[in-house]
Protein backbone atom coordinates (compact mmCIF):
# COMPACT_ATOMS: atom_id res chain seq x y z
CA UNK A 1 0.00 0.00 0.00
CA UNK A 2 2.81 2.58 0.70
CA UNK A 3 4.79 2.14 -2.57
CA UNK A 4 1.04 2.66 -4.16
CA UNK A 5 0.94 5.66 -2.33
CA UNK A 6 4.41 6.46 -2.89
CA UNK A 7 4.07 6.18 -7.02
CA UNK A 8 0.26 8.07 -6.72
CA UNK A 9 2.32 11.15 -5.10
CA UNK A 10 5.23 10.82 -7.41
CA UNK A 11 2.50 10.64 -10.35
CA UNK A 12 0.76 14.01 -9.31
CA UNK A 13 3.56 15.98 -8.51
CA UNK A 14 4.75 15.17 -11.73
CA UNK A 15 1.45 16.12 -13.39
CA UNK A 16 1.70 19.17 -11.74
CA UNK A 17 4.91 20.13 -12.80
CA UNK A 18 3.67 19.83 -16.15
CA UNK A 19 2.53 23.09 -18.20
CA UNK A 20 -1.64 23.48 -17.85
CA UNK A 21 -3.81 23.49 -20.73
CA UNK A 22 -7.28 24.25 -19.19
CA UNK A 23 -7.10 22.71 -15.30
CA UNK A 24 -10.10 22.13 -13.59
CA UNK A 25 -11.00 20.20 -10.23
CA UNK A 26 -13.76 18.55 -9.00
CA UNK A 27 -15.97 16.69 -6.33
CA UNK A 28 -17.70 13.69 -6.66
CA UNK A 29 -21.26 12.65 -5.50
CA UNK A 30 -21.62 11.42 -2.10
CA UNK A 31 -21.13 12.78 1.44
CA UNK A 32 -22.97 11.85 4.09
CA UNK A 33 -26.07 8.90 3.90
CA UNK A 34 -27.72 6.47 6.50
CA UNK A 35 -30.31 3.89 5.71
CA UNK A 36 -31.87 1.54 8.15
CA UNK A 37 -34.33 -1.43 7.29
CA UNK A 38 -37.28 -3.51 9.31
CA UNK A 39 -38.40 -7.38 8.63
CA UNK A 40 -41.81 -8.12 10.46
CA UNK A 41 -41.17 -5.15 12.46
CA UNK A 42 -37.63 -6.53 13.80
CA UNK A 43 -34.45 -4.37 12.95
CA UNK A 44 -32.91 -5.59 9.89
CA UNK A 45 -29.93 -3.16 10.34
CA UNK A 46 -28.86 -0.01 9.68
CA UNK A 47 -25.72 1.73 7.96
CA UNK A 48 -24.00 4.82 7.29
CA UNK A 49 -21.73 5.92 5.45
CA UNK A 50 -19.40 8.76 4.41
CA UNK A 51 -17.30 9.62 1.61
CA UNK A 52 -15.17 11.97 0.71
CA UNK A 53 -13.51 12.31 -3.01
CA UNK A 54 -12.14 13.94 -5.98
CA UNK A 55 -10.97 14.57 -9.08
CA UNK A 56 -8.11 16.57 -11.10
CA UNK A 57 -7.45 17.23 -14.95
CA UNK A 58 -5.56 18.99 -17.30
CA UNK A 59 -5.89 18.95 -21.08
CA UNK A 60 -3.38 17.35 -23.63
CA UNK A 61 -5.24 19.15 -26.67
CA UNK A 62 -8.51 20.44 -26.93
CA UNK A 63 -10.21 17.59 -27.17
CA UNK A 64 -7.91 15.09 -25.29
CA UNK A 65 -7.48 15.09 -21.58
CA UNK A 66 -5.69 13.24 -18.73
CA UNK A 67 -7.44 12.83 -14.82
CA UNK A 68 -6.44 11.39 -11.41
CA UNK A 69 -9.02 10.66 -8.73
CA UNK A 70 -9.35 9.59 -5.19
CA UNK A 71 -11.61 8.97 -2.80
CA UNK A 72 -12.27 7.38 0.78
CA UNK A 73 -15.27 5.86 1.60
CA UNK A 74 -16.21 4.86 5.55
CA UNK A 75 -19.05 2.33 6.22
CA UNK A 76 -20.48 1.59 9.58
CA UNK A 77 -23.04 -0.76 10.37
CA UNK A 78 -25.83 -1.66 13.26
CA UNK A 79 -27.09 -5.12 14.03
CA UNK A 80 -29.85 -6.53 13.14
CA UNK A 81 -32.93 -8.46 15.14
CA UNK A 82 -30.45 -11.85 14.34
CA UNK A 83 -27.51 -9.83 16.59
CA UNK A 84 -25.37 -9.89 13.57
CA UNK A 85 -23.55 -6.98 11.20
CA UNK A 86 -20.59 -6.61 8.60
CA UNK A 87 -18.07 -4.98 10.25
CA UNK A 88 -17.29 -1.06 9.59
CA UNK A 89 -14.83 -0.91 6.83
CA UNK A 90 -12.70 1.31 5.18
CA UNK A 91 -12.60 1.75 1.17
CA UNK A 92 -10.10 3.49 -1.13
CA UNK A 93 -10.42 3.95 -5.05
CA UNK A 94 -7.03 5.90 -6.57
CA UNK A 95 -7.34 5.99 -10.31
CA UNK A 96 -6.72 7.98 -12.97
CA UNK A 97 -6.74 7.16 -17.21
CA UNK A 98 -7.97 10.09 -20.21
CA UNK A 99 -11.32 11.52 -21.16
CA UNK A 100 -12.43 12.54 -25.08
CA UNK A 101 -14.54 15.28 -25.86
CA UNK A 102 -17.03 15.22 -28.61
CA UNK A 103 -17.42 18.88 -28.92
CA UNK A 104 -20.42 21.38 -27.54
CA UNK A 105 -24.07 21.00 -27.85
CA UNK A 106 -25.05 23.82 -28.21
CA UNK A 107 -23.90 26.77 -25.31
CA UNK A 108 -24.44 24.79 -22.53
CA UNK A 109 -23.45 21.07 -23.08
CA UNK A 110 -21.01 18.84 -24.38
CA UNK A 111 -20.40 14.86 -23.95
CA UNK A 112 -17.63 12.87 -23.88
CA UNK A 113 -16.09 9.23 -23.53
CA UNK A 114 -14.07 8.36 -20.48
CA UNK A 115 -11.56 5.57 -20.33
CA UNK A 116 -8.86 4.23 -17.18
CA UNK A 117 -7.96 2.30 -14.31
CA UNK A 118 -7.90 2.17 -10.60
CA UNK A 119 -6.64 0.45 -7.16
CA UNK A 120 -9.72 -0.39 -5.05
CA UNK A 121 -9.68 -1.79 -1.75
CA UNK A 122 -13.45 -1.98 -1.25
CA UNK A 123 -15.66 -3.70 1.56
CA UNK A 124 -19.88 -3.73 0.45
CA UNK A 125 -21.93 -4.86 3.53
CA UNK A 126 -25.38 -5.59 3.46
CA UNK A 127 -28.05 -8.06 5.44
CA UNK A 128 -30.86 -10.70 5.50
CA UNK A 129 -33.73 -11.46 8.16
CA UNK A 130 -30.91 -13.62 10.35
CA UNK A 131 -27.57 -12.93 8.58
CA UNK A 132 -25.27 -10.23 7.31
CA UNK A 133 -22.81 -10.57 4.51
CA UNK A 134 -19.83 -8.56 2.91
CA UNK A 135 -17.66 -8.29 -0.43
CA UNK A 136 -14.22 -6.78 -0.28
CA UNK A 137 -12.73 -6.41 -3.67
CA UNK A 138 -8.74 -5.22 -3.83
CA UNK A 139 -7.06 -5.44 -6.81
CA UNK A 140 -6.35 -3.57 -10.15
CA UNK A 141 -9.61 -2.82 -12.41
CA UNK A 142 -9.70 -1.01 -15.73
CA UNK A 143 -12.89 0.35 -17.42
CA UNK A 144 -15.27 3.15 -19.24
CA UNK A 145 -17.52 5.82 -19.42
CA UNK A 146 -19.88 8.22 -21.37
CA UNK A 147 -20.73 11.39 -19.47
CA UNK A 148 -22.69 14.58 -20.30
CA UNK A 149 -21.16 17.96 -18.93
CA UNK A 150 -23.46 21.01 -18.07
CA UNK A 151 -21.26 24.54 -18.51
CA UNK A 152 -22.77 26.76 -15.32
CA UNK A 153 -20.96 29.95 -16.44
CA UNK A 154 -17.46 30.39 -17.69
CA UNK A 155 -15.98 28.62 -14.50
CA UNK A 156 -18.35 26.14 -13.14
CA UNK A 157 -19.79 22.99 -14.49
CA UNK A 158 -21.42 19.61 -13.38
CA UNK A 159 -20.31 16.72 -14.84
CA UNK A 160 -23.00 13.56 -15.13
CA UNK A 161 -21.49 9.93 -15.64
CA UNK A 162 -22.29 6.64 -16.56
CA UNK A 163 -20.16 3.75 -16.20
CA UNK A 164 -20.05 1.40 -19.45
CA UNK A 165 -18.13 -1.25 -17.99
CA UNK A 166 -15.43 -2.46 -15.16
CA UNK A 167 -13.31 -5.06 -15.13
CA UNK A 168 -10.91 -6.91 -13.08
CA UNK A 169 -7.32 -6.98 -13.70
CA UNK A 170 -5.75 -8.59 -11.09
CA UNK A 171 -7.88 -8.59 -8.19
CA UNK A 172 -9.01 -10.97 -5.58
CA UNK A 173 -12.68 -10.67 -3.95
CA UNK A 174 -13.88 -12.12 -0.76
CA UNK A 175 -17.38 -12.66 0.47
CA UNK A 176 -18.03 -13.15 4.17
CA UNK A 177 -21.52 -14.38 5.77
CA UNK A 178 -22.18 -14.27 9.24
CA UNK A 179 -25.13 -16.17 10.58
CA UNK A 180 -26.71 -16.40 13.73
CA UNK A 181 -27.10 -19.65 15.06
CA UNK A 182 -28.62 -21.19 18.17
CA UNK A 183 -27.90 -19.94 21.86
CA UNK A 184 -25.99 -16.92 19.93
CA UNK A 185 -23.93 -18.64 18.58
CA UNK A 186 -22.81 -16.59 15.37
CA UNK A 187 -21.12 -19.00 12.39
CA UNK A 188 -18.97 -16.94 9.30
CA UNK A 189 -18.72 -18.53 6.14
CA UNK A 190 -15.79 -16.97 4.29
CA UNK A 191 -15.38 -17.71 0.04
CA UNK A 192 -12.09 -16.59 -1.84
CA UNK A 193 -11.72 -15.45 -5.79
CA UNK A 194 -8.92 -14.62 -7.68
CA UNK A 195 -9.73 -12.48 -11.03
CA UNK A 196 -8.73 -12.12 -14.37
CA UNK A 197 -11.19 -10.47 -16.63
CA UNK A 198 -9.90 -9.50 -19.73
CA UNK A 199 -13.18 -8.43 -21.23
CA UNK A 200 -15.72 -5.68 -20.87
CA UNK A 201 -19.05 -6.72 -18.71
CA UNK A 202 -21.94 -4.18 -18.41
CA UNK A 203 -22.70 -2.32 -15.34
CA UNK A 204 -25.96 -1.28 -15.95
CA UNK A 205 -25.01 2.25 -15.91
CA UNK A 206 -28.27 4.22 -15.80
CA UNK A 207 -28.38 3.21 -11.90
CA UNK A 208 -24.71 4.32 -11.19
CA UNK A 209 -23.92 7.72 -12.61
CA UNK A 210 -21.49 10.04 -11.03
CA UNK A 211 -22.61 13.49 -10.11
CA UNK A 212 -19.69 15.54 -9.96
CA UNK A 213 -19.67 19.48 -9.35
CA UNK A 214 -16.14 20.82 -10.61
CA UNK A 215 -14.53 24.54 -11.36
CA UNK A 216 -11.67 25.53 -14.26
CA UNK A 217 -8.52 26.75 -12.24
Amino acid sequence: MSRLLGSTLAFGLVAASLPSLGAEVSVLSGLYKKESSDNNGQSGGDKSSIQVGGRYSDALSVQLHWYAQADLTLDSYGENAAGVAPSNATSLNLGGGVRHYFGKIGENFATYARGGGAYKSEKIGSFTANSASSIERNGLYYGAGFGIRLYLGTKFFCDFEAPLFESALFATETEITETSAAAGATVTNERETKKTELFATSEGSLNKVIVSLGLKI
